[in-house]
């Protein structure tokens, strides 16, 4: 009978430290937009929004030199950021594929066209180590998501 109680309160002990404790030592992460704004002075700002799939996926690196600082504690950048309207910007971004079980990436330039102001895009990659493009699309609600602003050609990769 003794030795049921001590199980029963090391078992009570144990359950509590492995769900209650670790609610106590990682509280949920929140997503914060950046905004490159502050170094244009951009009067207006339109979002793009890097898109990341199982298969394929673009990363941003930096604006034109301008990187992201590291994030507060508790909180992550979004995949979305704020750049400047109006402006051709040189956004280098890592893009990514998946073939088999091998992973790749590469880095490169986007040369973003000017944007609209109050405007959503996407910017997403299609092709693989063979090659492809980067596809700036139009992220506002009403539009169909196929709606291509811009593509930018990526070469294949030279062995």
């Amino acid at each position: 009978m003794k030795i049921n109680k001590i199980i029963f309160t090391v078992l009570i002990v144990s359950a509590f430290c492995m769900t209650g404790c670790l609610g106590l030592f990682n509280p949920p992460v929140k997503s914060i937009l950046f905004s490159f704004e502050e170094h244009y002075n951009a009067y207006a700002t339109a979002k793009i929004n890097f898109v990341n799939s199982s298969k394929s996926g673009v990363r941003l690196v930096d604006c034109d030199g301008y990187t992201f600082p590291p994030a507060a504690q508790g909180t992550q950048w979004e995949t979305s950021v704020e750049f400047p309207a109006g402006i051709e910007m040189e956004l280098r971004v890592y893009v990514y594929w998946n073939e088999d079980r091998f992973g790749e990436r590469r880095r490169g330039v986007f040369k973003c066209p000017p944007l609209e102001g109050n405007k959503s895009y996407r910017l997403s990659f299609n092709g693989n180590f063979k090659g492809g493009k980067l596809v700036l699309t139009n992220a506002e609600p009403g539009f169909s998501s196929n709606k291509v602003v811009y593509e930018q050609i990526i070469p294949p990769v030279r062995k």
